[in-house]
């Protein structure tokens, strides 16, 4: 069984004087020996031995010169003593603890000092001598990132007076334009209506430097609604106006053949439009002749109705005396303001 040495308190010398080992003392012989183990460190001595300073106290203690370890290290039949600073090395040895006298331990302490003194000028030593470590130079900041742009235009193709939108996005950018719009936030959307056709330019300026990004937007121009060519040039030379007798608002049978006529060139040129102006001469009130117009604009109406022009393609209205063709006081004069008149419509 491996026996722990333990730290013996008694009384002074004399009431402890039986205990102390039958070893020889003193000598001339005196070694050490240093060791370590983790964080601990003990000291085998061979020298003459001394008691504590303190009366009635042994803190040092001698364990048997036949260990092992002890043959290891020193000569047989060698006084040595041990100063442990944890369980782990008191556990490597195995003898019951010795009482050493007050001699013993005072030259056990004047040992701890020396010892002590020659480990701190080892280690100042080994601190002024080592090589000093270079500190490390830290890596340069990383050079910033180029900014990103695109730039799209949704429809790119558009008719005149239609609009589009333009989207865009940009990254590691602080200032964002488009010319003919202005500054911009990061990413977006806007929605524009140019009225020819445009290229539209992005800049995007950051730290990394400056990308740009641009989209096209083609404008067609609207297409305008058109006739044949010789469709008004036609109406004027073939539709004639109706003429009526005063105060009436019935056809005359000299007038039907130009209804029939007129009725005739609208069947044939189906795109054609028109409007029928009821006028009277002057005379009579200004209301009667606005009733006594629209009157004969239906008359003509119904005539071309039943030649077989839609009804949707004709428009009447009464002028009454307001839009006279003449304005002599004649009967001549008022036979040409007594008429349908008509008007080509696109």
């Amino acid at each position: 069984m491996v026996r722990s040495p333990r730290l013996v308190r008694c009384a002074p010398e004399p009431a402890c004087a039986g205990r102390s080992p039958q070893l020889p003392l003193g000598g001339s012989d005196t070694r050490s020996f240093l060791g370590f183990s983790s964080s601990c460190w003990w000291i085998l001595r061979i020298s003459p031995f001394r008691r504590s300073s303190r009366p009635g106290t042994r803190r040092y203690f001698a364990a048997d010169p036949a260990s092992p370890l002890i043959d290891r290290y020193l000569p047989a039949g060698a006084r040595w003593f041990l100063r442990p600073r944890c369980k782990r090395l008191q556990e490597m040895f195995q003898a019951p603890a010795l009482l050493l006298t007050k001699k013993e331990e005072d030259h056990v302490s004047k040992l701890r000092f020396e010892l002590f003194t020659l480990m701190v000028v080892a280690m100042f030593f080994s601190v002024a001598c080592s090589k000093k470590v270079a500190k490390a130079v830290p890596p340069p900041p990383p050079a910033p990132v180029a900014p990103s742009a695109t730039l799209a235009a949704n429809p790119s193709m558009v008719q005149q007076g239609q609009p589009t939108e333009l989207i865009w996005s940009t990254s590691n950018a602080t200032d964002i334009t488009i010319a003919g719009v202005g500054a911009l936030p990061a990413s977006g959307s806007r929605r524009l209506t140019p009225q020819v056709s445009t290229t539209y330019t992005l800049v995007a300026k950051g730290p990394g430097g400056t990308q740009d990004a641009t989209a096209r937007v083609t404008v067609n121009p609207t297409a305008a609604k058109t006739h044949s060519p010789n469709d008004a040039d036609l109406f004027s030379k073939n539709i004639k106006d109706v003429f009526f007798d005063y105060d009436r608002y019935n056809l005359r049978a000299d007038e039907a053949p130009v209804t029939r006529n007129d009725a005739a060139f609208l069947a044939q040129h189906p795109n054609v439009r028109v409007v029928i102006e009821g006028h009277c001469d002057d005379r009579g009130s200004e209301e009667y002749n606005l009733a006594l117009g629209a009157s004969r604009a239906d008359t003509v109406k119904n005539a071309l109705e039943q030649q077989g022009v839609s009804a949707d393609r004709i428009k009447t209205i009464s002028y009454g005396k307001e839009k006279p063709f003449c304005s002599q006081d004649d009967e001549q004069c008022w036979q040409q303001n007594r008429r349908d008149h008509f008007v080509f419509q696109r």
